[in-house]
């Protein structure tokens, strides 16, 4: 709708089914151009916590969102552990070896620990999101916590392999929520929740596992019924 508003000038000139055809998949540019907002945000934070050297040309709205992210750590003190990281789980292994149908990996944006300046609170090893959109959504916490109960941390050293190491203890789980004109700190602790949000997230991943199964069943039995004529 904003979008429309702003280009009604655009839209005018250009017949009805035009008009349509134009604004129709707008909603995908507008997916790409926050999402590159996001990119500048984390690599700047993630390069601010890892002493690294990748720091993005930043735009004006990317510049008030990093003096929110100032503002936020007057308020909160954060302790990083880890940044941009991947994860592997539900990895039910079978004889030390196999791997289930279900395992699934994941990248997580930080592994801090945050202490609140105005209440004293702190909370360790949170596993933390950086988000940049709009709103939150329930799904984020689901991702979180399946991020959360993953079985280990996939380590990629120099010569390019791979290695295992043990997920820490932790408190939980935060959703970093950063806008030109604000911040809001989200913190989960409630283990019960988490393993309850971790199990819906698993469910969801079977339903997907087996709509994914059953389409490519139906297309190879399609063939072979082909391949009989």
């Amino acid at each position: 709708m904003d979008w429309a508003i702003e280009n009604v000038s655009l839209l005018f000139v250009k017949d009805e089914e035009g008009a349509r055809r134009w604004g129709r998949y707008r909603w995908a540019d507008v997916r790409d151009e926050r999402a590159e907002v996001g990119t500048g945000i984390h690599e700047t934070i993630e390069s601010i916590h890892t002493g690294g050297w990748n720091f993005p040309p930043l735009d004006d709205e990317q510049n008030r969102i990093m003096e929110q992210w100032r503002l936020l750590n007057e308020r909160y003190t954060i302790t990083p552990h880890r940044s941009e990281f991947t994860v592997w789980g539900g990895l039910h292994r079978l004889s030390g070896a196999a791997i289930d149908r279900t395992s699934w990996a994941g990248t997580a944006d930080g592994l801090w620990d945050v202490t609140d300046n105005k209440t004293g609170e702190q909370w360790l090893n949170l596993f933390t999101d950086l988000k940049t959109s709009k709103n939150t959504w329930p799904e984020h916490w689901l991702q979180l916590s399946a991020l959360r109960h993953a079985d280990a941390i996939m380590v990629k050293g120099e010569d390019g392999t791979w290695t295992e190491e043990p997920m820490p203890e932790g408190d939980g789980t935060a959703i970093f929520h950063l806008r030109e004109d604000g911040f809001k700190v989200t913190v989960e602790t409630d283990k019960k929740l988490l393993d309850l949000q971790y199990e819906q997230f698993m469910s969801y991943r079977r339903v997907w596992h087996y709509k994914k199964a059953v389409s490519t069943y139906e297309k190879d039995r399609d063939k072979l019924a082909e391949m009989k004529f």
